[in-house]
């Protein structure tokens, strides 16, 4: 039976659209109620567990306060001004006493405020301006916010209020009054600790996700948390009218369309309310996004069936394919792939055969072409001479034929014809490193007669290494460069050293100038940069290394702190 043949789209399409179906059926089973109720729980527990924190938060600011106004009820020195209030003349003692007042209240003197007063206002001190408004002199009673604490005997405990002057306090959030009584319980003043609204504001946690507000169930006024200098009556909070009536109690509420949670600060009248709407998120974004989750978890078990099926279709013909790759890989060039029925897999297995023959053919000439460019870059380098040197000798050779120096001329004419027969009539391109090592010598021995004694050269040879065979013409280009760049221009005695020796598996070669060294340091820490510079030689030892060692030797110059240039090459010890 003939298989029928169809593309990739058309099956995947088929598939995909079967995948995509059956998950938007699903959309219409699923409950939206069930979706709301979870969210509206969930964001119940979290209002409430807001407002509990920020309860928590406020109530130790609180405590820690009421403490505060207990220590400075208890404070002896403050006791002794309220019962005398002529010591307030005494600069001495009073200056003591305010050192008492900010000793007890230190560190905290940008949180909060402590004042102290008498019953008859003649004594007024505090850690601020003494604010008016609490000076009994300015009241009709013996001090109309502190009238409360008369209501008790033996009136020792602190009154807590949630300031709602905005006028005249503008800064304060909640007050703390406390009496100052004699040993024999007679009231002689009060302490007043004002806790300003930033020091509510910074304990509480930013929260963008309700409303908070510190609530008063004594005054019925209510202040936003993270806006310290609004205080309103409960009628300005709609959140806060869903509660049931009558006492307040800690309890969450869903009315309405609002979240309330009410959360009891512990030893005061006040609570944490934290109120949202629901409808402040977007419930159809919400239930959309469970309902995807709930869909796409069951089409995501139908997928994995279909797709086993559509596995099937698409991995064999490609599993072959892979296989026929690697084969390639490991130089299986003679592989072909066989017919497919699905168009665009076919047309991969013809467009993989044609690839493998014409990777074939083009490693041949690729193998070709880069033998005749090696050839031909080799013999470019080789052809490069630089006249410097020939000019330098001829005028050498002519000054001493002036002065009749016979000898002198015969060992230069000598040595002249030996580099010339080294480096024009060889054509081998590498030598040893003893014929290299000759031609250098042959190279100094006509500098050291051309500039007397001022020359003087060392070596430092590893005998066993001048039988190693390395490309031509390595050594005597980097002497020449240390003479006619680094030795010439030096003012005095110029020293020249050759090493040769063994390294780490590798023969180092040094040559070493205590010339002016490079001026271009950038130049040459970037060799590759030379090859239109004056320094052509140097490039030309460069590139043959790299050519001949197949970049695996090295050529690197570096400064010597006493002064001079030193030449490293590194090559290999090739094994026989």
């Amino acid at each position: 039976m003939k298989k029928i043949k169809t593309s990739l789209f058309t099956r995947l399409f088929i598939y995909f659209f079967i995948l995509i179906s059956i998950p938007l059926i699903s959309f219409s089973i699923v409950s939206s109620t069930i979706a709301k109720r979870k969210i509206i729980n969930e964001l119940k527990t979290e209002v409430y567990n807001i407002g509990n924190s920020q309860a928590d938060k406020v109530h130790r600011i609180i405590e820690d306060y009421r403490h505060k106004t207990y220590q400075l009820s208890k404070t002896a020195q403050i006791i002794e001004l309220l019962e005398n209030p002529k010591l307030t003349e005494n600069k001495a003692y009073m200056n003591e006493t305010y050192n008492q007042l900010f000793s007890t209240m230190k560190g905290d003197t940008y949180y909060a405020s402590a004042s102290i007063i008498n019953t008859t206002g003649t004594v007024r001190i505090s850690t601020h301006p003494f604010p008016e408004e609490y000076d009994i002199r300015n009241h009709s009673t013996v001090l109309d916010f502190a009238a409360p604490l008369m209501d008790s005997k033996p009136y020792t405990y602190t009154k807590i209020v949630l300031n709602n002057n905005e006028e005249k306090n503008p800064n304060v959030a909640i007050t703390l009054i406390r009496y100052i009584f004699d040993s024999d319980d007679n009231a002689l003043g009060y302490v007043i600790v004002d806790i300003y609204k930033n020091t509510i504001k910074e304990v509480i946690d930013e929260n963008t996700l309700t409303t908070s507000l510190l609530v008063d169930t004594d005054t019925f006024i209510a202040s936003e948390l993270d806006n310290a200098s609004e205080y309103y009556s409960f009628s300005n909070y709609p959140g806060l009218n869903i509660r049931d009536k009558g006492e307040f109690s800690e309890n969450i509420f869903y009315k309405n369309n609002y979240i309330l949670a009410l959360n009891k600060i512990d030893n005061t009248n006040f609570y944490i309310a934290n109120y949202i709407k629901d409808q402040t998120f977007n419930n159809n974004l919400r239930e959309i996004l469970i309902l995807d989750t709930i869909s796409i978890f069951v089409g995501l078990i139908l997928s994995l069936i279909l797709a086993f099926f559509l596995g099937k279709e698409i991995t064999k013909p490609i599993g072959k394919l892979i296989k026929a790759m690697k084969r390639v890989e490991d130089g299986n060039l003679a592989i072909t792939i066989e017919d497919n029925n699905i168009y665009e897999m076919q047309d991969l297995n013809e467009n993989f055969n044609k690839m493998v023959l014409q990777l074939v053919n083009l490693i041949q000439k690729t193998k070709e072409s880069q033998k005749r460019i090696y050839e031909a870059e080799r013999e470019a380098l080789q052809s490069q001479i630089n006249p410097h040197f020939l000019f330098n000798t001829l005028n050498t050779i002519k000054s001493l034929a002036n002065i009749n120096n016979q000898e002198e001329i015969y060992t230069i004419s000598i040595k002249l014809g030996q580099l010339l027969r080294s480096s024009i009539y060889n054509k081998s391109a590498n030598c040893t490193l003893e014929k290299s090592l000759e031609l250098v010598k042959s190279y100094l021995t006509i500098q050291q007669i051309r500039f007397k004694d001022k020359l003087e050269v060392s070596y430092d040879i590893d005998e066993s290494l001048l039988d190693v065979e390395t490309p031509k013409l390595i050594l005597q280009p980097l002497v020449e460069n240390s003479i006619i760049h680094g030795l010439e221009p030096k003012i005095g005695l110029w020293f020249l050293k050759i090493s040769i020796k063994k390294a780490n598996n590798k023969i180092k070669i040094i040559i070493e100038d205590n010339g002016i060294g490079f001026e271009n340091k950038q130049v040459m820490a970037n060799l590759s940069q030379l090859e239109n510079s004056n320094h052509v030689g140097v490039f030309n030892v460069y590139k043959r290394l790299q050519l001949f060692y197949n970049n695996k030797a090295s050529l690197s110059f570096e400064d010597i702190n006493t002064g001079g240039t030193r030449a490293i090459i590194l090559i290999p010890l090739l094994e026989d």
